[in-house]
């Protein structure tokens, strides 16, 4: 058993990297194209810590965001390698689940924090903070990064409980059970 646990765990940190990398190019897709902080690339040459910071803050945001259904979708995993209740049908299902929990949780992620920004922007009307951000205002960064925590760890409870009402992981009960 110990053995399909450690397999278990290897294929979850890879699952975890390949969501890592993709939240990675959300976010600095969203930050380029939507929020329109320019190519991060280049700021990162031009030494800009302003836009390196907010970027920074943008990874662990989502990331707080998107980890409880990631926590959700490993634990049903773990809990199917554990009945011994593997066969095809109940993994591929599993699988499927878990891409598909964990894609609406990294898009709805996404928009969590575009509407954070947006609307802590439309609050302070007299100051600019993604323009500042552009010019490389270190302060302004710092201040969005937070609100870009605060609504990352405000609003993560809120999108698990989401995505369980939509997304309710098949009857793991009755899954186990069949396949055995």
């Amino acid at each position: 058993m110990a053995h399909v646990m450690v397999l278990v765990g290897i294929a979850e940190v890879f699952v975890g990297i390949g969501f890592a990398l993709l939240a990675s190019v959300a976010v600095i897709f969203t930050f380029r194209h939507v929020v329109k902080l320019g190519d991060m690339q280049e700021k990162l040459k031009a030494n800009d810590a302003a836009s390196a910071l907010f970027h920074s803050a943008g990874f662990v945001a989502l990331a707080i965001v998107v980890r409880p259904s990631i926590d959700g979708a490993f634990a049903a995993f773990d809990l199917l390698a554990q009945s011994g209740g593997w066969n095809w049908a109940n993994v591929l299902s599993f699988i499927g689940y878990t891409l598909l929990h964990i894609s609406v949780g990294l898009v709805t992620g996404v928009l969590v924090i575009v509407v954070g920004v947006w609307l802590f922007d439309r609050l302070t009307r007299r100051v600019e903070e993604l323009e500042e951000v552009e010019h490389g205002n270190l302060s302004a960064a710092i201040l969005l990064a937070g609100v870009l925590f605060l609504v990352a760890w405000l609003t993560s409870p809120g999108l698990s409980r989401v995505l369980e009402g939509l997304l309710p992981w098949p009857d793991i009960a009755n899954t186990i059970a069949v396949g055995q």
